[in-house]
């Protein structure tokens, strides 16, 4: 019997080129996003978020464990929520979810001997600023606009009514 001879043709440099070439822009992508990492310039910042029509109740428990690290997306960040105070406010209906369809909202009227607080969460922490999105996780940090106050046991919505840039 006789053995046949491989040749190599162009169909064949054009496969291992092209697995070069895919290997190649691989090993540049993964490079590219290593570099974006370690470009991260940010600042110390001091705000203050603002949760509106909260219950006494939820209020006092928030404040029990207070100062708590800042977390998102089950890690925790370079932040400190570091201490909250309220005023009284009245509260003659709220928005919520249905409990039986949360694509539904229902309007919810609190009973006349729940107390509700305008609730202000004083927060320190590293700002990124290496972006025009001045990102303290993977929110945003601006005035007048929404942010969860998130620790480990804990996470409120509110609005940032306070900034103040290089705070230490």
């Amino acid at each position: 019997m006789e053995k046949k001879k491989y040749k190599f043709n162009i169909v064949d440099a054009l496969v291992v080129l092209i697995i070069l070439a895919a290997a190649a822009f691989f090993l540049w992508k993964g490079m590219d996003k290593g570099e974006e990492t370690e470009a991260k310039e940010t600042i110390p910042v001091r705000f203050v978020v603002e949760v509106t029509g909260m219950e006494q109740r939820l209020y006092e428990e928030v404040e029990k464990n207070l100062p708590f690290t800042m977390a998102a997306s089950g890690k925790t960040l370079d932040g400190t929520v570091l201490s909250c105070y309220s005023e009284p406010c009245t509260v003659l209906y709220a928005e919520g979810k249905s409990p039986v369809d949360t694509s539904r909202s229902m309007w919810v009227v609190p009973g006349e001997e729940t107390a509700c607080v305008n609730a202000f969460f004083v927060c320190e922490a590293q700002m990124d600023v290496s972006s025009n999105l001045n990102q303290v996780g993977s929110q945003e940090v601006r005035l007048g606009r929404g942010f969860y106050v998130k620790g480990v046991d804990v996470e409120l919505y509110g609005t940032v009514i306070s900034l103040e840039k290089n705070a230490g």
